[in-house]
């Protein structure tokens, strides 16, 4: 649902934004709007980049001043469906638009841009219909239908960790550009055979703010095995 709000309105909406964050920022001081489903999204994607702040540096726009930055006077942004973000993560640094698009996508946006060439904004929106997922160092144009394949390959670094790395400091890998990990939790069909280091490196790249995924390194040789295996794993 599409709210209306005062311009000294700074109801909290959820809670990591108020609704002054999102205000027309053309300088007079009119009513703007706000879509509900905009700010769930929004908090969404703050948990599963675990940030410690998300700055909107553009939310709602009128006419007037969305044409003055460039746009048709007639985008989501007008219609208070879309808003140009810079995420943090615990560290305080800005986390990759990459990153955010990457994981924007999976919160369900339906448009999503990286804004500069710096990687450090990016556009987020509610859209009704088609998708529009775009890089706008490129241009105005979707680029692709799947950020994790545009920006994969040699753009994104990702490390596979475990008790065999020893302990590892998260926020030097954070400043190392490593964009996501890969945990290993455990192996074998005993659960007495879960990797030393796993929670203690989950909590301290989550901590990093860097995505993760675990995995279970498997030595079963049938079907019944791999399902011990995984029982174990999912326990």
């Amino acid at each position: 649902m599409i709210k209306t709000y005062g311009y000294t309105d700074n109801t909290q909406l959820s809670p990591h934004f108020k609704a002054q964050e999102f205000r027309c920022k053309c300088g007079k001081e009119h009513d703007f709007q706000i879509d509900d489903d905009l700010i769930t999204k929004l908090e969404t994607l703050y948990a599963a980049l675990n940030c410690s702040k998300i700055i909107v540096t553009s939310g709602f726009r009128c006419v007037e001043h969305d044409k003055s930055v460039g746009g048709s006077g007639t985008g989501q942004h007008t219609l208070g469906k879309a808003a140009d973000t810079c995420c943090y993560g615990q560290d305080g640094q800005p986390i990759s638009s990459k990153t955010v698009c990457c994981k924007a996508q999976d919160t369900g946006f339906t448009g999503i841009a990286n804004i500069t060439a710096a990687y450090i904004y990016t556009h987020v929106d509610v859209r009704s219909g088609k998708k529009w997922y775009g890089d706008e160092v490129q241009g105005n144009s979707s680029v692709t239908d799947d950020f994790y394949k545009y920006f994969g390959g040699e753009d994104m670094k990702g490390i596979d960790v475990s008790v065999h790395n020893g302990k590892i400091d998260w926020q030097k890998v954070r400043a190392a550009g490593i964009d996501f990990a890969i945990l290993r939790a455990g192996y074998g069909r005993l659960a007495s055979q879960k990797d030393d280091r796993f929670e203690d490196n989950y909590a301290g790249a989550k901590a990093a703010g860097i995505p993760i995924g675990a995995y279970w390194y498997s030595y079963a040789m049938d079907e019944d095995e791999a399902r011990q295996e995984a029982n174990v794993f999912l326990s």
